[in-house]
């Protein structure tokens, strides 16, 4: 389940750049990032508030989304938790023996 997760994380850790890239493309920026001296712009702007405001509007979105539509309910954790408490109990019990 980690390694799952490491990998997960760092393949959406690369698009992060990915997507900085393509949006500044976007709005002109296709040779050089814009740097401390670039002049400030509209495009800029509202790029900035694209990537800092809109972005977590639309990831929050998409987990409210992914809540909605996942099937856990009490009676789905009862069993998940009776599952992890037999499991538990097996590893003492072999430990024990050991």
């Amino acid at each position: 389940m980690g390694t799952i997760f490491s990998f997960v994380d760092k393949m959406i850790s690369s698009f992060g750049q990915t997507i900085i890239g393509l949006t500044l493309a976007f709005i002109g920026f296709e040779q050089v990032f814009p740097d401390v001296s670039t002049p400030y712009s509209s495009d800029i702007l509202w790029v900035t508030l694209f990537m800092f405001i809109g972005m977590l509007m639309v990831a929050w979105i998409a987990s409210l989304v992914a809540m909605k539509f996942y099937d856990l309910d009490k009676e789905k954790m009862v069993e998940i938790q009776a599952v992890i408490e037999e499991r538990r109990q097996k590893v003492k019990a072999e430990q024990k023996t050991d």
